[in-house]
């Protein structure tokens, strides 16, 4: 294996985790804790959306087995974008090298993602699982060339999801103050452009994103399949019909409440 190879593999992950208390907010992190458990060289950051960090999620931390770092920043209760920059800027501010992921704690993540994670040497976009409209949401990629976007929100630049992209974090220092700087719901596109100049700078991971192995928002005890299905399903189905069943199914708790 050559040297260029060698450091690839051998790059630390970084994953960047906002969490406010909510109901399930335990299940989702236990299930991170036993995705991220037995990948090396992998570090997590967690940054509560309090003036404090949680006793119960400084146990379950603990117990994991995973490297972490377990940090407090708000209340603000504005889809984490604070707390994941809280984040960017400690490992700014600190030098960590790696590449850095932004891993929301209810997402489900395959164990192929981690190896396509340490290919990044800028910047590296990805499918994500349960979202888009045809329920993988990814960019159309064809001899390594982008062609078009698989995705909601094509009026974005980089129309990605949180899960759908990383970086290395020897990119940020170039960044002065805010590094996540949007403030309403997303910022994905924001921060993308504040890394890289260009979309013909975007690396293409999983078979040239033909291959998925993360899902957003994948309810607890779901498996992927089951979880896209249900999707495809609900992008199918009439509002007048979908939201009472849905308020069935979160009284009974089965559907994932979302990072934020």
């Amino acid at each position: 294996m050559n040297s260029a190879r060698q450091l690839q593999r051998d790059q630390p992950l970084i994953f960047v985790t906002p969490t406010y208390p909510r109901r399930s907010r335990l299940g989702f992190l236990e299930r991170c804790a036993r995705d991220f458990s037995a990948v090396r060289d992998l570090f997590w950051l967690v940054v509560e959306d309090d003036a404090a960090t949680a006793p119960d999620v400084e146990r379950l931390l603990a117990q994991s087995g995973v490297r972490h770092l377990y940090l407090a920043h708000g209340p603000t209760r504005k889809w984490g974008n604070a707390q994941r920059d809280h984040g960017l800027r400690h490992i700014r501010d600190q030098c960590w090298r790696g590449v850095v992921y932004l891993a929301d704690d209810d997402n489900k993540y395959a164990p192929p993602l981690f190896d396509e994670l340490r290919k990044v040497e800028r910047l590296g976009v990805l499918p994500v699982g349960r979202r888009g409209p045809w329920g993988i949401e990814r960019p159309i990629v064809r001899d390594g060339r982008l062609i078009r976007w698989n995705a909601d929100w094509k009026r974005r630049k980089y129309p990605v999801d949180m899960a759908g992209f990383a970086f290395r974090a020897e990119l940020l220092p170039d960044i002065s103050g805010e590094i996540f700087r949007y403030r309403g719901g997303g910022g994905e596109s924001e921060l993308i452009d504040l890394l890289i100049k260009s979309p013909v700078e975007l690396e293409f991971l999983c078979n040239d994103c033909r291959d998925c192995h993360v899902w957003h928002n994948l309810p607890l005890g779901w498996s992927a399949r089951r979880g896209l299905a249900a999707y495809i399903a609900h992008r199918r189905t009439p509002g007048f019909i979908r939201r009472p069943a849905y308020r069935l199914i979160d009284s009974l708790g089965l559907r994932g409440e979302g990072a934020y």
